[in-house]
């Protein structure tokens, strides 16, 4: 026996993929870098060899960071204590020149809150 085969009705419209936000873009972005610099800084923190690919990655990937914090708090997506946590890192970063080991347990930390943050 062979069924008929299954007609949708003749208005039936598939359903459209939901589009994101800017906001919800922004903060995914954000949180994407997080974990990239966390992975990057926990991977070459502790080595003398860095190549410059990893050099300028990391510092490209926490200068982007520092660059959109205001853009999250005008948003209040972050609180205030986590853009302080970012500033101390980037005090600490000093544009790539400080003391990876000493970034690793910043980010790490934040990377941490960072993925419960919500887009």
């Amino acid at each position: 026996m062979t069924e008929a085969p299954i007609v949708p009705p003749p208005n039936w419209k598939p359903a459209l993929p939901k589009r994101e936000t800017m906001a919800a873009g922004i903060v995914r972005t954000f949180k994407e870098d997080v974990w990239n610099a966390n992975e990057l800084i926990r991977f070459w923190a502790g080595r003398n060899d860095k190549p410059d690919l990893a050099r300028n990655g990391a510092k490209y990937l926490v200068n982007k960071l520092l660059g959109t914090l205001d853009q999250l708090r005008s948003m209040n997506r972050l609180q205030d204590v986590r853009i302080q946590e970012f500033r101390a890192l980037g005090l600490v970063w000093n544009d790539g020149e400080g003391s990876w080991t000493e970034c690793k347990p910043l980010i790490a930390k934040l990377n941490a809150h960072m993925m419960d943050l919500e887009p």
